[in-house]
């Protein structure tokens, strides 16, 4: 249908045309501008250099000569209007600078409608060729795709693996593995067996080794054995081997055991953490013992510590006890005791008279008195020096002041049962110190 113009030069001929014919109010918008004969107010406005809505504006909403930028790859515009009566963009499809190219393969958008390589299915699932599984369309040029599983494609597993399938996709199975199924000789505790696909598919591994399908493998001890048959004795870290070991401590030519001087008291901890003292070739019986010396009845004592590992340990003192020469009280009051014994964990043993004397050995003390400076009768009988008298003939109920000067020998060790510590004991040797207390 045609289009009409201003008629503002000729206002009879407008006037005579009325709204009826034309769809506007006076056959003429009032902007100077032709006009839609299909016009009305309120029509919808579309794109088109009209005023369809008869409100003396042309395509108002749509942004026409402004800027704009194409979809995929078409680039900077402006917007006009296209044959459907909306706004494109100059650079895109129809536009006046349209810039679309065919479409290709290659991740690029060239005919700018939103969608890429649209016309090759890229993304799409596929089947690999010879059986290499399940993948999806990818592009390999311009104008062509492949599957991404196929050899070649970004998916390809592409090196042959120990599992019993054709990873390189070339008819073969584990072909990289000829000794499959062969015979594999015995190593360690292991007896021979055949290669095997190991678990992990990263190579083989013989039937009766670990992971094998027949394992005969054990946990490596410290033992001079290869028990997990790697081909290698006691391999591993030397403290880990003698966990479960009674000494515990480090391994060594397969035995478990500190160096000289060390013990492993704590398992928690790798290794010999505890120093030993006193050196392990000291006191180690009762005939070579320690000696601790010689303490008079004046008022003597020294202190001793230690701490009897490693454990099972018993150390061995002696010492002597002089009973000076008394004229009214014997002040010989001989007393062993600990004054430090952490979590109660030692106790010690006692013979008078030396190791062939008088031995308490099943019997452990952690206070010991031997005392003659008692100050007390007993039904009547005096049982002590204090007083005593050195004459020939002592007074009625006064005792004769006597030598009672002897040798002590004391064991110290962990009492049964306790649990091994490291900390040391101290005990405290004395005589003369204290008063005896009934």
């Amino acid at each position: 249908m045609a289009r009409f113009c201003n008629f503002t030069l000729f206002p009879l001929l407008a006037a005579a045309l009325s709204l009826s014919t034309f769809g506007c109010a006076s056959g003429d918008d009032g902007s100077g501008s032709c006009v839609d004969p299909d016009a009305s107010v309120g029509a919808m406005e579309i794109c088109d250099g009209f005023d369809n809505d008869c409100d003396g504006m042309t395509d108002e909403g749509f942004d026409v000569g402004g800027a704009c930028t194409g979809a995929g790859s078409c680039g900077d515009g402006t917007f006009e209007c296209g044959s459907s009566g909306e706004a494109i963009c100059s650079t895109e499809a129809g536009g006046s600078a349209d810039a679309t190219r065919p479409e290709t393969c290659d991740g690029v958008d060239e005919d700018c409608d939103g969608n890429t390589d649209e016309d090759f299915m890229v993304g799409a699932t596929c089947e690999g060729d010879f059986g290499c599984g399940t993948g999806v369309f990818e592009c390999t040029s311009p104008s062509a795709t492949q599957c991404s599983s196929s050899p070649g494609g970004s998916d390809f597993m592409g090196v042959e693996i120990c599992d019993g399938m054709d990873n390189d996709c070339d008819g073969e199975a584990d072909e990289d593995f000829p000794m499959l199924g062969g015979a594999c000789p015995a190593v360690g505790i292991c007896a021979a067996g055949t290669f095997e696909c190991a678990p992990d598919t990263s190579g083989m591994i013989c039937s009766t080794g670990e992971g094998g399908s027949a394992d005969e493998t054990t946990p490596e001890v410290c033992d001079g054995i290869d028990s997990n048959c790697d081909g290698t004795v006691d391999d591993g870290h030397p403290g880990d081997l003698c966990l479960a070991d009674p000494v515990g401590g480090w391994c060594s030519a397969g035995v478990c055991g500190c160096p000289e001087g060390f013990s492993d008291v704590d398992r928690t901890v790798l290794g010999c953490e505890c120093s030993v003292t006193p050196d392990i070739l000291e006191g180690v019986t009762c005939a070579t013992p320690i000696a601790a010396g010689a303490f008079d009845d004046t008022g003597q004592m020294m202190t001793i510590s230690g701490n009897a590992q490693p454990t099972g340990r018993e150390v061995w003192y002696t010492f002597t006890a002089t009973d000076t020469a008394d004229t009214t009280c014997d002040n010989q009051h001989v007393r062993i005791q600990f004054t430090t014994n952490p979590g109660d964990a030692y106790e010690f043993t006692v013979c008078k008279d030396g190791c062939g004397g008088e031995c308490r050995l099943d019997e452990g003390f952690t206070d010991f008195n031997d005392a003659f400076d008692l100050r007390e009768t007993i039904d009547g009988v005096l049982t002590g020096e204090c007083p005593c008298s050195s004459a020939g003939v002592p007074p009625n109920n006064v005792s004769r002041c006597s030598n009672n000067s002897k040798e002590y020998a004391v064991r110290v060790r962990l009492r049964p049962g306790a649990t091994p510590i490291c900390d040391p004991f101290t005990i405290e040797i004395s005589n003369g110190v204290y008063d005896w207390t009934p």
